[in-house]
């Protein structure tokens, strides 16, 4: 689980919510879903993977934590062949902010790998913006989940789009395009972030 504002979820997590992003982490890989403006009509996916604790680090979003929800039966095998059949169900340009999010994609993944929801609270703030649309605009296929290859490697939040960091993503920005040896700092940060946080919940 990722803070996409972690100035205002500071505040927000203690009530039960926050704008967050979610990936579903088994067997080493992270999966989640966004979507990308630019695709107009494609039938592109939106699933993509990460490195478990790093997507988005450069856009301004943070790791926060991770969330045990229990155990799959489900093979490596098992887990790529459902990923392949859900696919088609999350594609790029069906990316909605407030209706079908990344919250979407790994409540559904979860249901399927381990019969387990969602906590309810994570997508709570767009649960309360469909009812009252008219403060929480709807933002189809816009995310900063963008990428011309999702789900075939490392894929975090890149190109142009909008940062993860405005809740409303009202205003256009361009990502910062970092060098390999940049990534790679980012992702040893990240990662000794959460071995940390880890740590210390042990």
């Amino acid at each position: 689980m990722y803070d996409l504002n972690p100035a205002a979820n500071a505040w927000l997590y203690p009530l039960g919510l926050g704008a967050y992003h979610t990936g579903v982490e088994v067997h080493g890989t992270e999966w989640s879903f966004g979507g990308n403006k630019d695709l107009g009509e494609s039938m592109q996916t939106g699933v993509f993977t990460c490195s478990p604790g790093t997507a988005g680090i450069d856009q301004g979003a943070r790791y926060r934590c991770a969330l045990p929800m229990g155990t799959t039966s489900f093979s490596f095998q098992a887990v790529d062949a459902l990923i392949s059949r859900m696919k088609p169900q999350f594609l790029a340009r069906d990316y909605d902010l407030i209706h079908n999010n990344c919250n979407s994609f790994c409540n559904a993944l979860l249901l399927e790998l381990t019969g387990q929801a969602l906590p309810s609270w994570i997508n709570r703030l767009s649960s309360y913006a469909k009812c009252c649309p008219c403060f929480f605009p709807s933002s189809r296929g816009n995310s900063s989940l963008s990428s011309s290859r999702p789900a075939d490697g490392f894929v975090a939040f890149k190109g142009s789009g909008y940062r993860l960091d405005t809740v409303s993503q009202s205003e256009p920005q361009t990502a910062k395009v970092l060098s390999a040896a940049e990534r790679r700092e980012l992702i040893a940060q990240a990662t000794a972030s959460r071995l940390s946080l880890e740590k210390k919940d042990n």
